[in-house]
C-alpha cells in the first residue's frame, strides 16, 4: 500500500511539472531514471524518434503508409468520422490507407453523445 502511495505521489509530481511546462518529460525520465546514456538514448529513440531535446516534433512527421514511424505519443486528435486517432501522425497514417480521406476536426479526443 505505500509503495502504491509513493507511485501516486511521484505521478501527481510529474504531472504538475509537466503542465505548468517547468520541465520537458524526458528532462524529468532522465532524472529519475538510473543507468547508462545508451538506455536514455534508447528510451528517446522509442518515445519519439524525431524529437529534439525531448519536444514532440510531430508537425516534421511525413504522411506514411507504415504506422510503425508515428511517436508513442498520446496527443488526441478528432477526425471528422467521428474517431479518435492517437496523434496527427495515426490520422495521417490512416489516411494514406484508406479511400476517403478524414480530416481533423479538433485537437483532443472526439466525444460521443448518445441518440
Amino acid at each position: 500500500m505505500q509503495i502504491l502511495f509513493s507511485c501516486m505521489l511521484i505521478t501527481i509530481h510529474v504531472m504538475i511539472v509537466i503542465v505548468f511546462n517547468l520541465v520537458s518529460p524526458y528532462e524529468i525520465i532522465t532524472k529519475y531514471s538510473e543507468g547508462s546514456q545508451k538506455k536514455r538514448e534508447s528510451f528517446e529513440d522509442f518515445f519519439n524518434s524525431l524529437s529534439k531535446d525531448g519536444l514532440i516534433a510531430l508537425d516534421k512527421i511525413p504522411i506514411v503508409k507504415d504506422c510503425s514511424t508515428c511517436p508513442r505519443v498520446y496527443f488526441p486528435v478528432c477526425g471528422d468520422d467521428n474517431k479518435t486517432y492517437t496523434n496527427e501522425c495515426r490520422l495521417n497514417c490512416a489516411n494514406s490507407n484508406k479511400t476517403q480521406v478524414t480530416k481533423k476536426v479538433r485537437m483532443g479526443p472526439c466525444f460521443i453523445f448518445p441518440q
